[in-house]
């Protein structure tokens, strides 16, 4: 039996005459039976219904189903109006599957409501009567890859309609010289995701060329082809190819007499044909969204030497992320025309482009190529003949957005290529009409957001004329864009109407670039608005780079009559240039010509340029600079050191007066009879310089750098050099007078020829640096440094400062040395203070200034009248009795244990808190310095020192002032020593002091120890100053750097000091650390138990060694600050180590008797822990701030002062007998309050002296001779 396909094909061929004109196609396999086994010549109208209930099936493969129409009409629609006929082609592992392909003369084809969906095969399998497409004449071919799933050729009439055709192979559809033809809602997506490595078509091709079969079949007189509301979608590569000779389609063709087929992603057209077949395609109301392609994005259209008066023109259609995969351009359209050497003899109009939309063009994700939207290029053989404007490209009502290219036309690029090469263009012109362009191109994408650079929107080459259009209801309008919106090269432009630019940002000329002797012609009526447009370099709105040949320079602004630019308007409101022109820049305003009328004088040009021009500041319009001025006094020569800078206002001019810009260069040479170029260089990176036209004046930096020391400090060469400013060509000097001086103070001539940082600086320390530029140093905050020229060798000296000799702050951080002396500042300020602190001057600060003198309780300088030595002697005779009958009154020793705490709290601060009360704080205020001056006083009266300044005579001396300090602690000692004596000859005496005489006198030593421990130290102590070419620095007494380390009178001090704090301190270490060991000796406990157990008497009994602890603690201390200054910090860290290690064991033993003496001893070691961690915590974060720090020491003793007023008034309480009685009050008041919780209290009466010892004393069997000691004065 035969098969079914073959049984329905003889069927069909037997009864086509027979069967009615209309077929009902209601089988799946039906429609293949009629259309693809053999070719179908048709004999009659017919018409097929395909039923939109099923899927028609083409399951055989290779193939296209040829239809010859033989003058007859076909008509393939569905059964439905709503529904589309499904025609599915079966997938094979080919590209290919089944196409079918109609042809024939005078018939008509239409085919509507049809879904065609996996179809389309190779060209090759086409039969041999419509095989004619490739030719050997052609100048296009079809390779044997190219493939379709619809064919038309030569059907005098075609319409399709609400046709899809998706995911197919090869092109949509071939339509071959379609006289008439019409697709309406066509739609053509997702083509074929191919992975082969050659072209195999896709989208819609419109191909028309002449036939070499003429004789047969007639050549229509035009071809009409009308594309309406049809979509193209996503006809696009997934898998990318190499071709290995690839080069865009106008280059393969100049290069290949017969190329192969090319083709857009959606859309081809191919012009052919001769002058007498015209072709007009119309594509209206379409869109085109998401092609791609290697040759052109959605649309390419190529022009072979075709029909001149053939024309392609698109009207109210979308385009939106269409994008070239290689170099090529137009990822929307491109569009390539050759005309070769015909004549053209009138206006022809190959493209027009109307009311559409052109949006997100030339750019996708993952592709490194950027295309724009539109390029056009046109070619000819010119010859001088063609008469101007003969070819017109109209682009009207287009809308512009978010297009992307990353070389030039990023909205459009249109080229005239012109052959021989270089050749003026005359016969191509552009209309531009209402044109909107914004927010081109895509600054948020992701490949190109780094790199991408400004480049032009609109760009012009070899064009003779742009007219630029716009009307009053739509204006041409072109905002946010980035990139010039209009470069032209080698075209003229032509402004007409009401056009608009508004903030748009280039390089230069952000609304128009010109160059290649390109101009701008205003037309009569024009109204142009620029507003706030910015560029980078120059004119900010419009800028030239033309000729700058007086003889061959065209005006930038051209005008068709002399008297037009009384009615043209160019409004310029706010835009910028980094350079000159924040407006306009040309270097053709004023010297040029114009073409339409002779040479008019300047003045006339001046009056047109400010009639024209409105909302023009100084500034906004400038030209190529004529002159330059230093805008500086040159008539003193300015002093700078080798390395310095000097900084030179000049500003350059134009013709007309206005600032401009101009590249200036340097020349340094000595004035005499003739110039003589000084050896003199300047730095690496100073070159030309550019003196911008934005500003009055452009400050030049200059560094200058020599090696040559004979020209420095001579007035006779010195005081004439000057610096040549010149411009280049024109050759216009200023000159300037510079004194070039030796190397300031701290500075040496380095070989580079620059002032660097002397040895010493960089000896001392690594941290302090110099800055010749503003002849200072630069050091941390918190470095004590003093540097200057030293007293006696008037040389550059530095050494550490004395902290309470030399100002410091966080914030000042430079040193400026003068004539004068040295001052501190700051580099985020201009306020300068002496370096020294208090009045002090001389090496390391150590001297007070004449006049001045050294007073005690204070590091400052006073103005000391001899006047003051009375009283300061009647003070301190005062001073000592009264002490000493405080101490005696009030009980206030350390037999009692309450102020054991307050005095060790105050020996230790002494050396640490003090350091930083005692410093200048001029950041500090008033308010401020009033709280420090009462807790410094405070903590000065606990070590036996003044606390606040006190003159003694004028005159005194830093060596003087250390010697007479001792003597307060021994004049004391003496009174109390008196005392004792007396009381042996007076009863009176005797019954007031005897029993406390051992224990004031112990209390004395004990708050004389941190005073004659910090005598001895700072006598001991050293300071180095460092001089310019001296190897060996100079070693200094700390206190005073005029006293040399050693000397005579250092000597003498230090035997005093050593002697008298010897005397006093070592029985007091004795008796702390052997006294319990001294008291086994029978000889000695009698001279020795009153003194110890007169320190020991608060301990318990075997906690004997717990004060020789804490004074150990406090040697310690001491020692470590005073000589840690390589290792302060390691040594800060052993000591807060120790120091928590004694909290811990005094919490953990709790050594006095007392409870109440241990918790406020305890209260009083935690307070000084806490200091301790917090101002590490401040010192650290606060960049080494001393206001910081002095405020916290300084809040920080006033709880202590608080207890210590609390002790006092406990011990008055003590010595009344009124302690009983404020323990009733305290009972009664509690009384009133029964709310309160009660507390069962047990109070003992105070044992007496006998019962205590006997209980609790466990000191030995002591002889009767000592006095009466350790009265029981606590409440327990």
């Amino acid at each position: 039996m035969l098969p079914t396909s073959m049984y329905l094909f003889v069927l069909f061929f037997f009864a086509l005459p027979l069967v009615p004109a209309t077929v009902f196609v209601n089988t799946s396999h039906q429609l293949e039976g009629i259309l693809c086994n053999e070719t179908k010549i048709l004999t009659g109208d017919l018409s097929l219904h395909l039923d939109t209930s099923i899927t028609h099936q083409i399951r055989s493969n290779g193939v296209f189903c040829p239809v010859n129409m033989n003058h007859y009409s076909l008509t393939i629609t569905s059964d439905s109006n709503d529904s589309f006929a499904v025609i599915s082609c079966t997938s094979s592992d080919k590209y290919w599957t089944r196409g079918f392909a109609f042809y024939g003369t005078n018939g008509s084809l239409t085919m509507r409501g049809l879904h065609f969906t996996n179809c389309g095969t190779n060209l090759t399998t086409l039969d041999c009567d419509i095989n004619i497409i490739n030719s050997t004449t052609s100048s296009i071919h079809f390779t044997k890859y190219h493939a379709a799933v619809l064919v038309f050729t030569d059907i005098a009439s075609i319409t399709v309609s609400n046709v899809t055709i998706m995911k197919y192979s090869g092109f949509a559809i071939i339509a071959v010289n379609l006289p008439y033809a019409v697709f309406d809602y066509l739609e053509v997506s997702y083509s074929y995701s191919q992975k082969t490595d050659f072209e195999i078509g896709r989208g819609l091709l419109l191909l028309l060329f002449d036939r070499i079969t003429r004789g047969i079949i007639d050549s229509p007189t035009q071809y009409r082809v009308n594309i309406t509301n049809s979509a193209f979608h996503k006809n696009s590569f997934k898998y990318s190819y190499q071709f290995t000779n690839y080069s865009c389609a106008a280059k393969m063709h100049r290069e290949l007499f017969n190329m192969p087929v090319v083709n857009g992603a959606a859309l081809t057209i191919l012009f052919t044909q001769s002058d007498t077949s015209p072709a007009i395609v119309r594509i209206l109301n379409s869109s085109f969204t998401f092609n791609n392609e290697y040759f052109a994005g959605a649309i390419l259209i190529l022009s072979f030497n075709s029909s001149i008066d053939s024309k392609t023109i698109i009207d109210g259609s979308y385009f939106e992320n269409n994008f070239v995969l290689n170099e090529c351009n137009g990822g929307a359209l491109a569009a390539t025309l050759f005309f070769g050497q015909r004549i053209l003899t009138k206006q022809y109009s190959p493209l027009v482009i109307t009311t559409s939309k052109v949006k997100g063009n030339g750019y996708s994700h993952g592709v490194k190529w950027t295309s724009g939207a539109i390029e056009v290029a046109v070619y000819k053989d010119v010859n001088g003949s063609e008469p101007e404007g003969a070819v017109a490209i109209l682009f009207s009502k287009l809308h512009f957005e978010l297009n992307t290219s990353s070389k030039f036309g990023t909205c459009l690029y249109v080229v005239s290529n012109t052959f021989p090469k270089e050749s003026r263009s005359k016969y191509l012109t552009i209309l531009l009409d209402s044109i909107v362009a914004n927010h081109n191109p895509n600054l948020t994408a992701r490949e190109i957001n780094d790199i991408f650079n400004p480049v032009s929107l609109f760009h012009f080459d070899n064009i003779i004329d742009v007219v630029i259009n716009g009307t009053l209801a739509e204006p041409g309008n072109f905002s946010c864009n980035y990139g010039s919106v209009f470069e032209l090269l080698k075209s003229y432009v032509v402004l007409n109407g009401h056009l608009s630019f508004k903030d748009n940002i280039a390089d230069h000329g952000a609304a128009f670039l010109l160059t290649g002797d390109s101009v701008i012609f205003l037309k009569k009526g024009l109204r142009a608005n620029f507003t706030n447009n910015t560029v980078r370099s120059l004119g900010g709105a419009i800028y030239s780079m033309m000729n700058e040949n007086f003889k061959q320079a065209k005006c930038t602004f051209q005008l068709n009559s002399c008297d037009d630019y009384n009615n043209i308007s160019l409004t310029f409101s706010n835009n910028k240039a980094a350079l000159a022109g924040n407006s306009i820049y040309s270097p053709n305003l004023y010297e040029c010509y114009f073409k339409k009328f002779s040479f008019p004088k300047h003045g006339v040009i001046v009056k047109m340029y400010n009639t024209m021009f409105k909302n023009i500041f100084p500034g906004d319009v400038a030209s190529k600079a004529k002159s330059m001025h230093l805008c500086m006094n040159n008539t003193i020569p300015l002093e700078i050191f080798p390395g310095s800078s000097i900084r030179i206002p000049v500003n350059v001019t134009d013709r007309n007066g206005s600032l401009t810009y101009k590249i200036v260069t340097v020349l340094a040479v000595e004035k005499g009879n003739f110039l003589k170029k000084l050896n003199w260089n300047f730095s690496n990176y100073q070159g030309p310089f550019i003196i911008k036209g934005t500003k009055n004046c452009t400050t030049v930096y200059l560094k200058i750098q020599t090696t040559d020391v004979t020209t420095l400090d001579k007035e006779s060469i010195l005081q004439f050099s000057m610096l040549q400013f010149g411009i280049s060509q024109k050759n216009k000097v200023e000159e300037l007078r510079v004194k070039m001086k030796t190397c300031p103070l701290g500075f040496k001539l380095s070989r580079t020829g620059i002032c660097v940082c002397s040895d010493l600086l960089t000896n001392l320390d690594k941290e302090i640096t110099c800055d010749i530029e503003n002849n200072t140093f630069i050091k941390p905050g918190d470095l004590n440094v003093w540097m200057g020229n030293s007293t006696k060798s008037n040389k550059f000296s530095i050494a550490y400062c004395h902290p309470s000799h030399c100002n410091i702050g966080y914030q000042l951080n430079l040193i400026h040395l003068t004539s004068s002396g040295s001052y501190l500042g700051s580099t985020n300020s201009t306020v300068y203070r002496p370096l020294c602190y208090g009045y002090r001057t001389g090496d390391a600060c150590s001297e007070c200034i004449p006049n001045y003198s050294v007073v005690f309780g204070s590091t400052e300088c006073k103005d000391c009248s001899s006047h003051f030595f009375p009283f300061t002697i009647i003070l301190y005779l005062i001073a000592g009795p009264l002490l000493v009958l405080l101490l005696c009154a009030l009980k206030l020793t350390l037999t009692t244990g309450t102020l054991n705490g307050i005095i060790f709290y105050a020996q230790i601060t002494n050396i640490g808190i003090m350091h930083y009360l005692n410093i200048p704080c001029i950041e500090c205020t008033n308010e401020l310095l009033y709280l420090i001056r009462f807790s410094s006083v405070f903590i000065s009266w606990l070590n036996l020192n003044l606390g606040f300044s006190l003159c003694f005579f004028n005159g005194m001396t830093e060596i003087l002032k250390a010697g007479l300090s001792l003597l307060f602690p021994v004049y004391l000692i003496l009174i109390v020593g008196l005392l004792i004596i007396l009381s042996r000859y007076s009863v009176t005496i005797s019954n007031r002091f005897s029993h406390s005489s051992i224990q004031v006198l112990i209390t004395i030593v004990h708050l004389s120890f941190t005073k004659l421990l910090q005598s001895v130290l700072e006598v001991f102590s050293s300071a180095k100053i460092y001089t310019e070419g001296v190897d060996v620095p100079k070693i200094v007494w700390y206190n005073n750097g005029t006293i040399a380390y050693n000397s005579e009178s250092h000597i003498w001090l230090m035997i005093v000091t050593s002697i008298v704090a010897g005397l006093i301190l070592i029985p007091y270490f004795i008796v702390i650390l052997l006294g319990k060991f001294l008291l086994k000796f029978d000889k000695l406990r009698e001279y020795i138990r009153p003194f110890y157990e007169a320190i020991h008497a608060p301990y318990r009994r075997n906690k004997w060694y717990w004060f020789a602890l804490h004074q150990l603690f406090v040697l310690f201390t001491y020692v470590s600050e005073t000589f840690s200054s390589s290792q302060r910090r390691v040594l800060f860290l052993a000591v807060l180590l120790i120091y928590h290690i004694l909290l811990y064991l005094h919490a953990k033993l709790m050594p006095f008797r007392y409870k109440i003496l241990n918790w406020l001893h305890l209260m009083i070691l935690f307070a000084l822990d806490v200091i301790f961690l917090v101002s590490q915590y401040i010192y650290l974060s606060n960049d080494h701030s001393p206001k910081q720090l002095v405020t916290f020491f300084t809040i920080a003793v006033y709880p202590i002062i608080a207890v210590f007023i609390l002790i006092i008034a406990y011990h008055i309480l003590l010595v009344t007998n009124k302690v009983d009685h404020v323990l009733f009050l305290c009972r009664r008041v509690k009384e009133h309050f029964p709310g309160l919780k009660r507390k069962t209290r047990q109070y003992r009466r105070r044992c007496q002296y006998d019962e205590c010892r006997s209980s609790d004393s466990g000191s030995g069997d002591y002889t009767e001779a000592r006095e009466p000691l350790l009265e029981q004065t606590l409440i327990n």
